[in-house]
């Protein structure tokens, strides 16, 4: 009985997955964390070339850290905006800002 909960609820997951904008959601997610890796390796070159002696590893780790946060809670905070003052509204906006 158990099992078949599982199955039934692995099936809803599967179905929902498979609509389109949830696969958009998906896509977005992985372009903005890769956006957000890349800002932290450059906080790391810059550090690392201005003082060479100093270790780095930390300010990579700190600033990995900083950059999925922020993408996070930009993602999260930026959803619930444009879901309450709708989307177009909130991309003209965002394209002003930027």
């Amino acid at each position: 009985m158990v099992l078949l909960k599982e199955k039934l609820v692995f099936k809803r997951i599967i179905r929902l997955w498979k609509k389109s904008e949830y696969r958009v959601k998906k896509k977005e997610i992985n372009k903005i964390s890769k956006f957000c890796v890349f800002w932290s390796y450059v906080g790391v070159i810059r550090f690392y070339n201005t003082y060479p002696s100093g270790d780095a590893t930390f300010f990579f780790s700190l600033g990995t850290f900083l950059g999925f946060i922020s993408g996070t809670l930009g993602n999260a905070l930026g959803g619930i905006l444009a879901d309450r003052i709708g989307r177009t509204k909130f991309n003209i906006i965002m394209l002003i800002l930027s």
